[in-house]
């Protein structure tokens, strides 16, 4: 029984592993925007977060202002959000669309929409963990 219970946990940190193994490799280069879901992800990978989040984050949000260089607006927050990654009021950056409907946007990799990203990771961990 002992050797069984090994083997199952040697298989199952094998099956683990090797879907670990498996990197996107655009994770770095850039963020995908999906601007009818409001989710920013890394690269083409399913590693996003949600700018909904942003919603229960109106007070926290001095970190982005403060690098776009305005405000983010209500009543609709996460939409005001995702207009400010795409065109971002300082001109700091172009995105590019990825589809031909531009549902999909994708966006360069700096310090302003690493903080989006940083913030926004962690209000989804605060309020999910």
């Amino acid at each position: 029984m002992k050797h069984l219970s090994l083997l199952v946990a040697m298989v199952l940190l094998g099956g683990c592993m090797s879907l670990g193994g498996t990197k996107d490799e655009s994770i770095g280069e850039f963020y995908s925007l999906d601007t009818r879901d409001f989710r920013l992800c890394k690269g083409t990978s399913t590693h996003c977060v949600s700018l909904i989040t942003v919603v229960s984050m109106q007070h926290e949000l001095g970190p982005i202002e403060d690098k776009f260089g305005r405000s983010v607006r209500g009543p609709n927050y996460p939409l005001d959000l995702t207009r400010m990654l795409i065109s971002p009021p300082n001109e700091a950056y172009t995105s590019q669309r990825l589809d031909a409907e531009g549902r999909y946007r994708r966006l360069p990799v700096n310090s302003q929409t690493n903080t989006v990203w940083s913030l926004m990771k962690s209000g989804s961990e605060q309020m999910y963990h």
